[in-house]
């Protein structure tokens, strides 16, 4: 019996060392697997560190590169300055709005210099242009402190600018002066829309104004240090250039209660051609008398029905209009 049971004991111990040699070989191919993966990460994260540091390094000079252009340019300012200034034959120069005239539309300024080489019997003379128009001569009137000076009314504009020419027996200088700007204490800011439609029926073709809202930001009156304010805003609708609805709109606060927001809606219809224009037009009065109107829309008619509107081309002083 026990031969028998011998060789079935040596066959399953041949059968146990052949799957111990075939455990270690997939034990390596696993480890060699694992190196190469390692290796990949290893290589994939040093090239990602690569990266970085390239790009930090290139962040750093393009940095260092604005930083001198920056102080190359205050350099160049500074220089120009200093030699715009050497050159310049006035101590002290400025314009100065002294007067506002509402129902002439009319605004006044004030021109001084304070000349560096004051010569006695010396002539200046100021060259003042409202919105660069011809150039107003106004010959300049001597003060006390070598301060020379005029006073000069000009229509409503947006900015008055010139310069000054100092006479010395034959000598002659002219300097520039600084821009005065009067958009924000005579002009208002006003934008806003007015939503049309267009209703076809068979070949007639209606036109209406639907919803308005106009946003309208008086200024500040300089001198009596208060704003003005709206009263009775309307829309006015015209059709071939005739006034066919009047559209009044009611006022409120912007939540900061500096400026009024108008709101409205049209009511009527009006029956359209090819080649007919629409204009839209907010209009209204302030407290003290200025009126004012603005162009919300305007256009015409083509020949496939549709409006072509213009105002987006339309310049702001034809938009803007103030009476």
């Amino acid at each position: 019996m026990a031969e028998k049971n011998a060789e079935p004991f040596k066959k399953e111990k041949i059968r146990i060392d052949k799957t111990e040699f075939v455990t270690k070989k997939e034990f390596y191919v696993c480890i060699m697997v694992s190196f190469c993966i390692l290796l990949g990460v290893v290589l994939w994260q040093g090239t990602r560190i690569v990266y970085r540091i390239e790009e930090k390094g290139n962040q750093i000079q393009n940095s260092l590169q604005e930083h001198l252009s920056f102080e190359i340019s205050n350099i160049l300012n500074s220089i120009r300055h200093a030699l715009e200034e050497g050159e310049n034959p006035l101590l002290e120069s400025h314009l100065e709005l002294m007067g506002i005239d509402e129902k002439k539309k009319t605004v006044t300024v004030l021109t001084e210099v304070v000349p560096k080489e004051y010569e006695k019997g010396m002539q200046v003379t100021f060259l003042l242009s409202c919105d660069e128009k011809e150039p107003i001569s106004v010959l300049a009137e001597e003060k006390m402190g070598k301060v020379f000076s005029a006073i000069q009314t000009f229509p409503y504009c947006s900015s008055i600018t010139g310069k000054v020419l100092l006479q010395k027996g034959n000598l002659e200088e002219v300097q520039y002066l600084d821009e005065l700007s009067l958009g924000g204490e005579l002009y208002p800011q006003i934008d806003g829309f007015a939503n049309y439609s267009f209703l076809y029926q068979g070949s007639k073709t209606e036109f209406s104004v639907d919803d308005i809202q106009v946003n309208v930001f008086l200024p500040i009156d300089s001198l009596q240090g208060k704003r003005d304010y709206l009263r009775e805003p309307e829309v006015q609708v015209f059709h071939n250039r005739k006034l066919v609805e009047e559209i009044s709109l009611q006022r409120e606060w912007d939540i900061d209660g500096e400026g009024q927001v108008c709101r409205g809606k049209g009511k009527k219809r009006f029956a359209a051609e090819v080649g007919d224009t629409f204009t839209v037009m907010f209009a209204g009065t302030t407290m003290s008398g200025t009126q004012y109107t603005y162009i919300l829309e305007q256009g015409k008619v083509e020949k496939n029905g549709e409006f072509a509107s213009c105002v987006d081309e339309m310049p702001k002083e034809e938009r803007l209009k103030i009476w």
